[in-house]
């Protein structure tokens, strides 16, 4: 498993531009409210569809601390 500081690499599917993204990242930027294990699920996704969230091809969405996070990969990414 990533640990929340270690950056993953990888190349975005549409315009393969190389994309850097960490646990803490996501947790920073992306969803302050997931938990470590949504934002690495999250993480996986992104990297293994090449999807960039900094260009809305993937969301990460939780509205409360006590509801999952939502993964929502943008309409653009298919």
């Amino acid at each position: 498993m990533t640990t929340t500081s270690e950056v993953v690499k990888y190349h975005d599917s549409i315009s393969g531009a190389e994309v850097e993204l960490s646990i803490a990242e996501i947790k920073r930027t992306i969803c302050p409210k997931a938990s470590d294990k949504e934002a690495a699920s999250f993480l996986q996704l992104c990297r293994y569809m090449g999807l960039n969230p900094f260009v809305n091809d993937a969301y990460l969405i939780k509205y409360g601390s006590d509801s999952p996070a939502t993964m929502v990969v943008g309409k653009d990414a298919f």
